[in-house]
């Protein structure tokens, strides 16, 4: 519940940068938040975390401990009926 006592509830994805910050400033204000990320936790890690540098690796581990994530797919392939849409990834379709 936010400070006016309204329920405040975040959601953003696991990579580097603004996403764990937003993570990490919703908690310090004590509002939830919902991890989601596009493939398992590792392969994320290895796609969206590791270039940032140890740092952004220890932040994203502390938080997919903290926040369960909520895993979207298990590969980068696209479901079927999304495969011919012409510029359209498994980023593309998270961020959505």
């Amino acid at each position: 519940m936010s400070e006016d006592g309204r329920v405040a509830f975040g959601i953003a994805g696991g990579a580097c940068g603004s996403d764990i910050l937003f993570h990490e400033i919703c908690n310090a204000f004590n509002i939830r938040t919902q991890l989601l990320l596009a493939l398992p936790e590792a392969r994320f890690q290895a796609e969206s975390v590791n270039r940032g540098g140890a740092d952004w690796v220890m932040r994203y581990q502390q938080l997919c401990q903290r926040v369960p994530p909520r895993v979207f797919a298990d590969s980068k392939d696209l479901p079927h009926w999304l495969c011919g849409r012409k510029g359209y990834d498994i980023w593309q379709r998270n961020n959505l």
